[in-house]
């Protein structure tokens, strides 16, 4: 059974294979963008769960356009960093954080120094300016994840949504070189490192949470011979 994900993002891709490698060890994991052409899928969403939807709703009609009625599989996520020093900031814009309005703007005179930087640099560095601006060296966060899983087996639609969150801080020190995204300034409750310094980040990790009750899901509907 292929698993066709809604994403062109490598790091999603190595972590998700890493978290189904024992639990559904059968399925095969591609990327969306190697079966069919590539296109932009516009988050328009309000919450991580529309998002997620609006992006597998978009690859599995592409699907059927594409190669007409068949047995899909497509699994999306959104995820984001959610700060309670911001308000909840970056959330679902955390993938172009550094782009938004937000605050009293000062940033934008700051980012203009900032172009030899990647974009999840750039975004991370922008958490970073807006504590210190408020002159925090850390605030509660959390981090959320929310999967979509839409196709259709044997004739049955399939859309369920599951969400997992990450609790912890963040901090104005990246520490680290593990991860990617925030994971150099979140650290998970009960932890002294951050995410971008354990190595079994992927154990306690909100995308890992929310593919967990996904891939149980994915589990029972193959022992009910997809039976939805």
């Amino acid at each position: 059974m292929q698993l066709i994900l809604a994403t062109s993002n490598p790091h999603k891709k190595t972590e998700i294979e890493a978290i189904f490698a024992t639990t559904l060890p059968h399925i095969e994991i591609i990327n969306f963008s190697e079966i069919l052409s590539p296109f932009e899928i516009e988050e328009n969403g309000t919450s991580f769960e529309q998002n997620a939807t609006i992006k597998a709703k978009a690859v599995y009609e592409a699907l059927l356009i594409a190669r007409g009625e068949g047995e899909y599989l497509v699994l999306s996520e959104d995820s984001g960093l959610c700060v309670d020093a911001l308000g909840g900031m970056p959330g679902i814009y955390s993938a172009r954080f550094s782009f938004v309005e937000f605050g009293d703007n000062s940033w934008q005179s700051k980012s203009q120094h900032l172009h030899n930087l990647s974009l999840d640099e750039r975004n991370l560095t922008r958490v970073v300016y807006e504590l210190q601006s408020r002159n925090l060296r850390e605030s509660h966060a959390s981090f959320v994840a929310n999967v979509c899983l839409m196709g259709s087996l044997q004739g049955h639609l399939v859309h369920k949504n599951f969400q997992g969150v990450c609790e912890g801080k963040v901090i104005t020190t990246p520490q680290g070189n593990m991860g990617f995204g925030y994971d150099p300034i979140f650290v998970p409750k009960d932890y002294t490192q951050t995410l971008a310094q354990i190595e079994t980040k992927n154990e306690i990790s909100h995308r890992r949470r929310a593919l967990v009750e996904c891939g149980e899901y994915m589990e029972m509907c193959v022992r009910s011979l997809y039976r939805f």
